[in-house]
């Protein structure tokens, strides 16, 4: 004889994961019980069976009739149970097979068509060390419903021990429960959830650092406990304030995810159970995993949103019997993204704890773990005196580093919102004393001493008193060692003197790429100007708007651009700026070659380059010479720029690599190569540096990707930037190379981070700041969040 019920909607929406999820063993309970006594086999074996025969969901099945499920309980079933006697192996031995077979046992499915939906394995070890395997399928049974039937067992079991009878159990009849239906208008609770879930396009999830966003059945946990005198605490607090446990949970898991995530609209699965007056006494599956959905005001008090947390809890109460699939299509979320991927469920007791006080002739600690298709999952258990927090993770997501940290800013929140309840919820702190201590004051202690009180043009005749007759620009079959570029900069800057120039007066340079380029910049900076770099082959939009922002007194340019710089010059609001052309350098070829004296500070303006307008108009970066020496200094350490490197200038003078460049090649006494743009390609690249034996060259990644895999045994050092570095450039690249991949924007003086690319990594990172550089990651309230977690950079320091 059989009994057949309709499954209910919980029971249909697990049905629907496990058939998603098809030869995963998601939604089996796997429950370990250890015991540290002598276990009678034969009478553990019987108090199963009793066990069985009192509830009747423990004897059902699920069975498909067109394509109908139902759940079908059965008048009397056998009972799979296996023993297996390890007490002849060593420890070592023991522990390994058990191991073994405990994982093997998790993965393996439960066949949901055959009674019972479970499976029992016993072990021992040792006369006073037995252990059992009982797992159990989570569609016929709740974690409350589990411990119930343990403690059972434990009554069962001593009784039949102590009397060898059987024990006189009333039969429940679950069918009771399984069949209440709670009183729920539909369209209702249709627009409850669609107003509830309107704001969330994705569900709240968290960076995955460097693993990957998958969902698979490797799992892990972490473990936290709240002691005695913090729960106390906890227990006042919520005592005072009418709140409950779960409420304050809640609350700090919506907080945390919105740090992790960086985002104030949050959603997550929160575990509901069925009234107390249907489940009473039973055992089945009597509780839903449910979301809970905030937008979250950080200028609203903690106490209010925990309010918040509070009512909306209490309104899923008239809920708790509505599928996930059905929230689901209420939702018009697509079905193949989840309305949540992180849960939180709150145990208010202690199986252990239970065991121990009722049972302590039979000393045994009980453990359980149940895999469902979750990345992140909260348990935190309750026995009345403590709270026991354990974080199940995805480990393909997640790393073990960085859920332990999660969390430890768990605690650190919960405990927050406690002593700080009347705050603001921006008050309470994103990282904990370690972590802010770490990150500012350990992490971003770059300190070198540079010569900061310095120009660029000083640094440069310093190398110019080094290494006079080394070559500093070679172009073409032209090359100018340090002494004639120093001294042809000097004439053009006594010149440039002479035409009244002032202290960070603006000159645009408009050349082609030619030796003439650095002994312009070289000629400004010694005036006291700040350069204005132009891009001949820019369009004519974007170089008046340049001419407009700058307004520079000069613009040095060349016989073949000068009537195109007039044509630019004329329909723009400008003050009449002095052309001077390099082609008439006998203007002033008779100007002194010595080094002009001029009080210039390192805190002048050097140049202005703009931004690429993506996001608008160009802006003009300005930046001092301080900054671009630390960047020179740095940048030149990390490469490993000597007199005798190579630099090949690749970058336009009007982007700021350009600066890079031209500073760490003539503050370090090093030899920059320039090439024609005019035929700029991939093959001209490669080209130059096979004629030039250039050991240094810094480019976009994209650049570097296309270049003719050839080999270069002089280059050694390569900087790509701009763009993310793939693998496959990087194994080619970078084989017996220094390779590091660059970061940074315009506005900070080229390049702000440096990574060395290291073969085997499967993240390429910016890497870390350049000397007096300090990087913080920030949410978008200007605090500093935990390391792993996205945010915003934000850069200080020199750079």
């Amino acid at each position: 004889m059989s009994l057949k019920l309709p499954l209910t909607d919980v029971q249909k929406g697990i049905l629907f994961e496990i058939k998603r999820f098809k030869g995963r063993s998601y939604y089996v309970n796997q429950e370990l019980l250890c015991f540290n006594t002598s276990i009678d086999v034969s009478v553990m074996h019987k108090a199963f069976t009793q066990l069985i025969a009192r509830y009747e969901v423990l004897r059902s099945a699920i069975v498909f009739e067109s394509h109908h499920p139902s759940l079908v309980i059965y008048q009397s079933i056998n009972l799979p149970f296996e023993f297996y006697d390890y007490s002849g192996f060593d420890n070592g031995e023991k522990i390994k097979l058990f191991n073994s077979f405990l994982e093997k046992d998790f993965a393996d499915p439960i066949d949901l068509t055959i009674a019972p939906l479970m499976r029992i394995s016993m072990f021992k070890f040792a006369e006073n060390d037995y252990r059992v395997i009982w797992d159990i399928h989570h569609i016929i049974v709740d974690g409350a419903s589990v411990s119930k039937i343990v403690k059972d067992l434990f009554e069962i079991y001593s009784v039949l021990l102590e009397n060898k009878t059987n024990v006189s159990l009333k039969t429940i009849p679950y069918h009771e429960a399984h069949n209440y239906k709670n009183v729920l208008d539909r369209n209702e609770a249709k627009n409850y959830w669609k107003q509830l879930l309107s704001n969330h396009e994705i569900s709240s999830f968290l960076p995955c650092s460097n693993k990957k966003n998958v969902v698979t059945s490797k799992k892990n946990i972490k473990t936290l406990r709240i002691g005695s005198v913090e729960y106390q605490g906890i227990v006042d607090f919520i005592n005072s304030n009418s709140l409950t446990v779960n409420t304050l949970l809640q609350s700090t898991w919506a907080i945390v995810l919105s740090h992790y995530s960086n985002n104030d609209n949050i959603i997550f699965g929160s575990v509901r159970a069925y009234p107390k007056n249907i489940t009473q006494n039973q055992v089945g599956l009597f509780i839903n995993t449910l979301p809970m959905s905030f937008s979250i005001d950080f200028s609203v008090n903690v106490i209010d949103f925990l309010y918040k947390v509070r009512e909306q809890g209490k309104k899923l109460r008239d809920y708790v019997m509505v599928s996930l699939n059905q929230i689901h299509e209420w939702s018009e979320l697509p079905l193949d993204v989840p309305i949540y991927q992180s849960i939180i469920n709150y145990e208010p007791f202690s199986l252990n704890k239970t065991l121990a006080e009722s049972f302590s002739e039979i000393p045994c600690k009980f453990s359980s773990r149940l895999d469902v298709p979750y990345p992140l999952i909260l348990e935190v258990i309750d026995d009345g005196e403590s709270l026991q927090l354990d974080l199940n993770y995805e480990t393909e997501i997640f790393d073990q580093g960085y859920m332990e940290s999660f969390l430890n800013h768990y605690k650190m929140i919960l405990l927050q919102i406690i002593s700080k309840y009347n705050k603001k919820l921006i008050e309470l702190p994103v990282v904990d004393d370690a972590t802010f201590r770490k990150v500012v004051f350990e992490w971003n202690n770059t300190a070198v001493d540079y010569p900061l009180d310095k120009t660029v043009h000083q640094l440069f005749e310093e190398q110019v008193e080094k290494n006079p007759n080394a070559p500093a620009v070679v172009f073409k079959e032209i090359t100018l060692t340090y002494r004639l570029l120093n001294e042809k900069a000097n004439q053009l800057a006594h010149y440039l003197l002479q035409q009244g120039i002032a202290i960070e007066d603006r000159i645009a340079i408009y050349l082609k790429p030619r030796p003439e380029v650095l002994v312009s910049i070289l000629a400004v900076l010694k005036s006291g100007g700040a350069y204005v770099p132009l891009d001949v082959n820019n369009p004519p939009e974007r170089i008046k708007h340049i001419l407009q922002d700058s307004q520079p007194k000069v613009v040095i340019t060349e016989t073949s651009y000068l009537n195109t710089l007039t044509d630019l010059i004329k329909p723009i609001s400008l003050v009449k700026p002095l052309i001077i052309n390099v082609d008439q350098s006998q203007q002033w070829n008779d100007y002194p070659k010595i080094n002009p004296l001029r009080a210039i500070q390192s805190s002048n303006l050097m140049y202005i380059i703009y931004t690429s307008g993506s996001t608008g108009k160009p802006k003009g970066s300005l930046i001092e010479h301080f900054s671009a020496i630390n960047m020179a200094l740095s940048c030149s350490q990390r490469l490993k720029i000597v007199p005798k490197s190579r630099i090949l200038q690749i970058a336009s003078f009007s982007f700021d690599v350009s600066v890079a460049e031209c500073c760490m090649a003539l503050l370090s006494g090093a030899s920059l190569y320039l090439i024609d743009k005019d035929y700029f390609s991939p093959q001209k690249i490669v080209h130059a540096l096979e004629q030039y034996k250039i050991t240094t060259i810094i480019l976009a990644h994209s650049i570097l990707a296309a270049l003719p895999e050839v080999d270069l045994p002089y280059l050694k050092v390569i900087a790509p930037g701009g763009e993310s570095l793939n693998q496959h450039t990087l194994t080619y690249w970078g084989k017996n190379r220094l390779l590091l991949n660059v970061y940074g924007i315009t506005e900070t003086s080229v390049c702000s981070t440096m990574a060395e690319c290291m073969f085997g990594r499967e993240v390429i990172t910016v890497g870390k700041p350049l000397a007096n550089v300090q990087i913080y990651i920030l949410n978008k309230y200007l605090q500093l969040l935990p390391p792993g977690v996205i945010g915003e950079i934000h850069i200080g320091g020199y750079g």
